[in-house]
């Protein structure tokens, strides 16, 4: 008995031991980037070690409603974005760049935040414009040259057209939603990247009356979710480029309802033709065509697939 009491006093560890403030501030620095920014910066009253810590922290997570609820452009919110990426060690690297804000048609300040991002070298950029305006102003066609951005997400933006030499080598996700395309007389292409494995477009559109095609051009492909509109909500069409196997696409979901027309046929017939690995393939079938629905499902169905896994599935 006087035994195991020994032993359990032996191995009872003092409660007043403080064992986060023993990390060293590198590490410190690494768990404050898991919270949001305004989080991080509450550690800032702990004590002196404290107070300037979270400006090591090499990510940005923020939202201009962390400053002002009824204020969408809030001067705080710019002065502070500037500050961060202006106090940054100049030769650290920044992870990860999170934006959520309205931009009230004020856009000068992304322009300059983004040019920033490249020559930092930013890893992750992740920005949502909630205004009404966003689309007037194209994002920086710099953004384009990042050689370092492994993940790219942007809502309620511009793309332009680069009108030269996309290098995004390091790039493995790409995320698009409410975004327009600016293309001018060419066609989109999403290229530039021999490592691109996840795409995900949604809701995005060009403002012109022509035909246009989206050419995606990514060998290495794992995951693809796509729905794009035109004007009319028609007239927007996916084209993978060069016409080569995809060894790697596991997953499709396309999210534009099909009505047959041909270029849809011809991306349908694509993958399935020369996905070797690909698992599920999800349609979605225009509801107002119901007499043609049922034919345009048995010719979708009647495409050989390269995959003998492969499942179709219509919706």
């Amino acid at each position: 008995m006087d035994e195991d009491r020994e032993k359990r006093h032996r191995f009872k560890r003092p409660s007043s031991v403080d064992w986060i403030s023993s990390l060293p501030d590198c590490l410190l620095s690494q768990i404050l980037s898991n919270l949001p920014t305004k989080d991080a910066v509450k550690t800032s009253v702990l004590s002196t070690r404290w107070r300037s810590l979270w400006k090591q922290v090499p990510s940005l997570d923020l939202a201009n409603f962390d400053f002002s609820l009824y204020f969408p452009y809030c001067p705080k919110f710019l002065t502070f974005v500037d500050s961060f990426l202006l106090d940054l060690n100049r030769d650290s690297c920044l992870h990860e760049f999170k934006l959520k804000y309205d931009s009230d048609g004020e856009t000068d300040h992304l322009s300059r935040w983004i040019n920033t991002l490249v020559k930092r070298k930013v890893k992750h950029i992740d920005i949502v414009d909630e205004s009404n305006a966003s689309w007037d102003f194209p994002i920086p066609t710099t953004l384009y040259s990042c050689e370092s951005l492994v993940s790219l997400k942007l809502s309620g933006l511009t793309l332009p057209n680069p009108n030269l030499v996309v290098s995004l080598p390091s790039l493995k996700t790409i995320y698009l939603t409410i975004a327009k395309f600016d293309v001018g007389e060419a066609n989109p292409a999403m290229s530039g990247s021999g490592k691109l494995r996840f795409t995900h477009l949604s809701d995005c559109c060009d403002d012109s009356d022509e035909e246009f095609v989206v050419e995606i051009d990514a060998p290495k492909l794992e995951y693809f979710r796509g729905s794009i509109r035109g004007r009319e909500k028609e007239g927007v069409h996916i084209l993978f480029e060069p016409q080569c196997f995809l060894p790697s696409l596991e997953y499709v979901k396309i999210e534009r309802p099909l009505k047959g027309e041909a270029m849809e046929i011809k991306l349908v017939s694509y993958l399935l033709e020369n996905s070797t690995i690909l698992k599920k393939l999800t349609l979605l079938l225009d509801v107002s065509r119901e007499r043609e629905e049922s034919d345009i499902l048995k010719e979708l169905l009647s495409i050989p697939r390269l995959s003998s896994s492969c499942q179709v599935v219509a919706l």
